[in-house]
């Protein structure tokens, strides 16, 4: 619930640690989206035949309804 990994394919702009993004909108599902602000925390290489880098982000900043929304689509799929 801290934050999420994403691919980011070697097309796209490079990313440096630290970088910060703002209100950023993630959807979960088809009913589910949120706002947070994020911090790229880590880039791991994930070899050659992926053409691209897994992203580590931590939410630096998550709306209390927000964190909400986040609890129970995690609730409701783990189940």
């Amino acid at each position: 619930a801290g934050g999420l990994g994403l691919f980011l394919p070697d097309e796209q702009p490079a990313m440096s640690i630290g970088t910060r993004l703002v209100k950023v909108s993630v959807e979960l599902d088809a009913d589910t989206r949120l706002f947070a602000d994020l911090e790229l925390r880590h880039i791991t290489a994930l070899g050659k035949e992926a053409r691209g880098v897994r992203l580590g982000l931590a939410s630096t900043r998550l709306a209390a309804d927000d964190a909400r929304t986040l609890q129970r689509f995690i609730d409701t799929t783990q189940k």
